[in-house]
């Protein structure tokens, strides 16, 4: 982008030049229409390059998002599955409640068959 202004400050420098030494209106349509010419080219370049900028930049946030929202779902599974962890945790907190029920029920059991055999 430097380079190309420098070469149009030359290419414009070298025009005065020539319109000075001759007075040609030729010369000068020419050299109008050359320097109108180079002020395109450099606007649509500046153009060019502002838009690439914006997609880099439309891109690179949109890609931080997806990433950031991937992270926050990661995050919550991983709650889930430590809160399913901790559920899994009390469930065996009642298996154990569960299975000493069970047993003071066979010794209640024992207690009675004894009694009745002592009966007997």
């Amino acid at each position: 982008m430097i380079i190309i202004v420098i070469i149009i400050i030359i290419i414009i420098i070298i025009i005065i030049i020539i319109i000075y030494n001759n007075n040609n209106i030729i010369i000068i349509i020419i050299i109008i229409i050359i320097i109108i010419i180079m002020i395109i080219i450099i606007i649509t370049i500046i153009i060019i390059m502002i838009i690439i900028i914006i997609t880099i930049i439309i891109i690179t946030t949109t890609i931080i998002k997806e990433e950031e929202e991937e992270e926050e779902e990661e995050e919550e599974e991983e709650e889930e599955e430590e809160g399913g962890g901790g559920g899994g945790g009390g469930g065996l907190e009642e298996e154990e409640e569960e299975e000493e029920e069970e047993e003071e029920e066979e010794e209640g059991r024992r207690r009675r068959r004894r009694g009745e055999e002592e009966e007997l």
